[in-house]
């Protein structure tokens, strides 16, 4: 065992840093997304992607592909956290938040609606002083 460890000395080291860094990412990160996220988010029928009837222009499609790629990072660190300390299961509902995909709504409702993913959120918004999250009925 031993040696594994220390074949692999590198390897674990930047696992460790990895963890560190995606900890205190999230201690940061995340508060900041929900504390600016509108009560009624979850409520309202939000738009999934920019109004689809302007023109695509070529910053347009950019600024899709850098906000699925975040949502990504997101959903991927916040799996990471699962096992790794942070608030995994609240990292990946604001990667699911960001990207863009089918299906996208159904699936922000059903974590919303699970009763510590919903206190978390707002256990944090009422330390900023702001409202409750609003959760539609089903």
């Amino acid at each position: 065992m031993l040696d594994i460890i220390l074949q692999n000395k590198t390897l674990l080291i930047g696992i460790g840093i990895m963890s560190v860094v995606t900890f205190l990412g999230s201690l940061i990160i995340i508060p900041i997304l929900i504390i600016n996220m509108d009560d009624d988010y979850f409520e309202t029928k939000k738009k999934d992607t920019e109004d689809r009837s302007k023109a695509f222009n070529l910053f347009a499609i950019i600024i899709i592909v850098v906000k699925n790629i975040l949502g990504i990072l997101f959903v991927l660190a916040g799996v990471l956290m699962l096992v790794l300390p942070g608030q995994g299961i609240v990292t990946i509902l604001i990667g699911i938040s960001i990207a863009n995909f089918p299906g996208k709504r159904k699936l922000e409702l059903k974590l919303i609606r699970l009763t510590a993913i919903h206190n978390a959120i707002n256990w944090i918004r009422a330390k900023a002083k702001k409202p409750p999250i609003i959760i539609p009925e089903e």
